[in-house]
């Protein structure tokens, strides 16, 4: 909230009516209100979706808030996958076909749409529980899943962003035996809607981080070891460094684009499971409301005006809506 105290020594500008484009932080009176206003950021907020059939953690994610695909990732009090398929509408879920294999992890973030969506490697297999990773990629034309292009390499635990036909697989494990055989990486992959070629490598090797935006424009956000705050930025062919979060994590889920992103949950061992989203503008990262309650293993999708956290670690089958931040004019408060 915006205090006299803080615009003392400013000229406050007088107009009849308020300013037809305002810029962030402009202050003036409007005298035909008799009211001080200033046009400030206003934080965005959840509000509850319909609830998932089936509980997961770990899934893969693809859509938009009111046409999002949830698929795959770990059952509620097992170690065991599911190969289901949901479907979200914008406000309740339905049945979907199943995945070919059962599989979790196979890219955090959002790849594709809910008729044409993407996942590539994981941990997982023909049965569960499974212990192999995969480089497997599976997609969706939103009736039934088919064989994709297969990786160079299996990778699990992954960052993930762009499209069906424009597909972005970065860092995570790489491995065959998900209990006794991985190794971090950074490589990056790129697909083309048959085959996966090799890209720029990522920053650093790492798992557990998230990705939104697209293959030429993309961000990967946090991971392991033990939780990271480190953010990096891809053209089509290169990663930099881009601004850090906040505050560090892994396991969270993140949307939307390189210049109006989104992360939200994740855990964090100092902090334990995190309930805080984070917006991004391409250059800052702000704090921009806070889901339900802290949950981990999440998946998200859709933009940042309007996105969707769905499952995860513990709260399996809720689903919550995002309503993005923006600008607004609102009255100063001077006492």
């Amino acid at each position: 909230m915006t205090t006299y105290k803080e615009i003392k020594g400013q000229l406050i500008r007088q107009v009849s009516s308020d300013p037809s484009d305002p810029q962030l932080g402009q202050i003036w009176y409007n005298t035909t209100i008799g009211v001080l206003k200033g046009y400030k950021l206003i934080e965005g907020v959840w509000s509850s979706g319909g609830a998932m059939n089936t509980g997961r953690s770990e899934g893969m994610t693809a859509g938009t808030q009111s046409a999002s695909l949830m698929s795959g990732g770990i059952v509620p009090g097992s170690d065991a996958m599911t190969n289901n398929s949901e479907e979200y509408n914008g406000s309740s879920w339905s049945e979907g076909n199943n995945l070919n294999l059962f599989r979790r992890g196979g890219g955090f973030g959002t790849q594709g749409t809910q008729t044409a969506g993407l996942v590539s490697g994981g941990n997982g297999g023909p049965s569960s529980p499974a212990a192999g990773l995969l480089s497997t990629a599976e997609e969706y034309n939103g009736t039934s899943w088919s064989d994709g292009g297969d990786m160079p390499t299996t990778k699990f635990s992954h960052g993930a962003c762009g499209t069906q036909t424009a597909g972005l697989a970065f860092a995570g494990f790489t491995g065959t035996n998900v209990n006794t055989d991985t190794t971090a990486v950074n490589t990056t992959f790129e697909y083309d809607g048959s085959s996966w070629t090799a890209g720029g490598n990522y920053g650093i090797s790492n798992n557990g981080m998230a990705g939104f935006g697209t293959q030429t424009a993309g961000v990967g956000v946090g991971g392991n070891s033990p939780a990271s705050a480190a953010v990096y930025e891809y053209d089509g062919s290169s990663w930099t460094a881009g601004t850090s979060v906040p505050s560090a994590r892994r396991a969270h889920a993140a949307f939307g684009t390189l210049t109006a992103g989104a992360v939200c949950g994740g855990f964090n061992p100092s902090a334990g499971t995190l309930s805080e989203t984070l917006v991004y503008d391409g250059t800052n990262w702000e704090t921009s409301g806070s889901l339900s309650s802290g949950r981990n293993g999440l998946g998200g999708s859709g933009t940042q005006p309007a996105g969707l956290a769905a499952g995860g670690h513990p709260a399996l089958t809720t689903t919550e809506e995002f309503t993005g931040p923006f600008n607004a004019a609102r009255k100063v408060t001077t006492s």
